[in-house]
């Protein structure tokens, strides 16, 4: 994992080397409440931090032609199942029970949305 702060350097670097991506992975252990939805204020954190400095990396000439996040639901991981989990949209099971699968949007997902409908102007 590439923290948010030597992001800049290091995808100018790769740039530089011609290896055309940076890999970026985030998980979080946010329980959602009782109706599912879950506040997770870290990944919103993570991620400003994180598009913040590919903004201050494309002053500098860094072409990118986008940003990806790890996943827009939650998905099973190999290492640690559904204990961690990585997308904008909560899925309701866990390891052992597949439970009613029932998909409740985070609120990062609003904030997501959000940014990429004022195309990163409220990244600062």
């Amino acid at each position: 994992m590439v923290s948010y702060k030597g992001f800049k350097t290091k995808c100018i670097t790769m740039q530089a080397e011609d290896m055309g991506h940076c890999d970026i992975k985030i998980g979080d252990f946010v329980r959602a409440d009782e109706n599912g939805y879950v506040e997770d204020d870290d990944r919103i954190d993570y991620l400003t931090k994180h598009l913040l400095s590919v903004k201050k990396a494309m002053n500098v000439g860094v072409k990118f032609i986008g940003y990806c996040t790890w996943s827009f639901m939650d998905i099973v991981s190999g290492h640690s199942g559904f204990s961690k989990r990585y997308g904008f949209v909560r899925v309701n099971r866990d390891e052992f029970d597949l439970k009613d699968l029932k998909r409740t949007k985070k609120k990062s997902f609003y904030w997501y949305k959000d940014t990429i409908a004022q195309n990163g102007e409220n990244i600062k």
